[in-house]
């Protein structure tokens, strides 16, 4: 058994002399470097703690100083220097400088590109900017970076190839498209929702009618259908709730509430701290914050809870009823029903009582047991009755 090993280990060990070491095939131009990979028809070398990019020929064309480099995309690559970003061309030549904190890879001629302060933008190969940056994601931008990619919005994360997105934050929660093509908008005018992530992740952003982020997505949700106000866009970020105008993408009600529902009459029932209020287009309270629950406005008039109780109040927030009953239903042609105890009552437009009577459950209820109690007394009666005549 030990000749066998002895064997065994001869033989491995002269496999290892006779086969090329692995850094025998590399080409001669790449073994003074550490490490090598093939990046299209560029090769990315590393020295020094630093990358550079050799080209097919073998002569390099960026020196190894740089923290990253990218492969190129559109004849420009990505270079990330002291977590500044910037771009080379195919010369190698720094055409677009290191001062962009994070930066997509170029497609249909652009790359977006963010600066230190949050502004987004997207930049031609020139280095000029294709229009103003935006400076609505600001306050949204994370300080911490980390940079995946992904395919087209409402797709799942793909490999690094597949250029599209890049993302930031935490494990890469905020998805950023690079740009959407025309046909993937459908507003010619205002800004359209956009998505992005997978249904777990998904979160929401805005783009203009060519296809350009104007707002990145950083919502966990929105929404532009429940409202009145159409050119207004309702958004939620970290469970509070506020506005955005579509036209300018401007966050018109700050993000501050814990919910939000359809109201009336240029108004927006709102909660806060565990109260509900109403607020007009400027955001200034119309109706305090003194409510458990609330209804849609129905002939003027909203239902309100408090205390367990409901009642009616105005526009205003005035009461119109006290709150003291148990149900209610809505007002229709000036008059409405509620409910307390085993009664109704119906209530005016002035919250008058104008007729009242017995729960037509409860009545019937009573009637069944009225029966009922009232059909074993009949019976015991027959029993007693039948029982008195026997024995006489």
């Amino acid at each position: 058994m030990g000749k066998l090993f002895l064997v065994v280990g001869y033989l491995i060990g002269l496999l290892g002399f006779v086969l090329p070491s692995r850094a025998e095939n590399k080409p001669p131009v790449l073994k003074p470097f550490a490490y090598s990979k093939a990046l299209g028809n560029y090769f990315l070398v590393y020295q020094n703690r630093y990358f550079g990019l050799l080209d097919s020929t073998g002569r390099q064309i960026v020196p190894c100083q740089y923290d990253d480099i990218d492969r190129f995309y559109d004849g420009m690559a990505e270079v990330v220097r002291n977590g500044k970003h910037g771009y080379v061309n195919q010369q190698g030549r720094l055409v677009i400088p290191l001062i962009y904190d994070r930066a997509n890879p170029f497609q249909y001629g652009e790359a977006m590109v963010v600066t230190a302060v949050g502004d987004v933008g997207y930049l031609n190969r020139n280095g000029k900017p294709v229009q103003p940056f935006s400076q609505l994601g600001r306050p949204y931008f994370k300080s911490r970076y980390t940079k995946g990619w992904t395919g087209q919005p409402y797709i799942g994360r793909q490999n690094r190839e597949s250029v599209g997105e890049f993302y930031m934050g935490d494990g890469g929660s905020d998805y950023v498209p690079q740009r959407l093509p025309s046909a993937q908008t459908y507003r010619k005018t205002g800004l359209s929702l956009i998505a992005g992530g997978d249904k777990q992740n998904r979160r929401y952003g805005l783009t203009d009618s060519v296809g350009h982020i104007v707002f990145p997505l950083v919502f966990d949700d929105m929404n532009e259908t429940s409202y009145a106000w159409k050119d207004w866009v309702r958004v939620r970020k970290d469970d509070r709730y506020g506005f955005l105008d579509r036209a300018s993408g401007k966050l018109v009600i700050p993000m501050r509430y814990e919910e939000s529902q359809p109201s009336a009459y240029n108004r927006i029932w709102v909660k806060r701290h565990g109260q509900w209020g109403s607020i007009d287009r400027t955001g200034k309270i119309v109706v305090p914050f003194q409510f458990a629950a609330v209804s849609a406005y129905r002939e003027h008039r909203a239902i309100a809870r408090r205390n367990n109780h409901v009642g009616y109040i105005d526009t205003l927030g005035q009461l119109i009823t006290p709150i003291e009953y148990d149900r209610a239903s809505h007002y229709q042609q000036g008059k409405a029903k509620v409910y307390k105890g085993d009664s109704w009552f119906s209530v005016d437009a002035q919250g008058q009582v104008v007729a009242s009577g017995l729960q037509s459950a409860v009545f019937w209820t009573r009637l069944r047991y009225g029966l009922f109690i009232g059909g074993i007394v009949l019976f015991l009666f027959l029993v007693r009755r039948k029982r008195i005549t026997l024995m006489k």
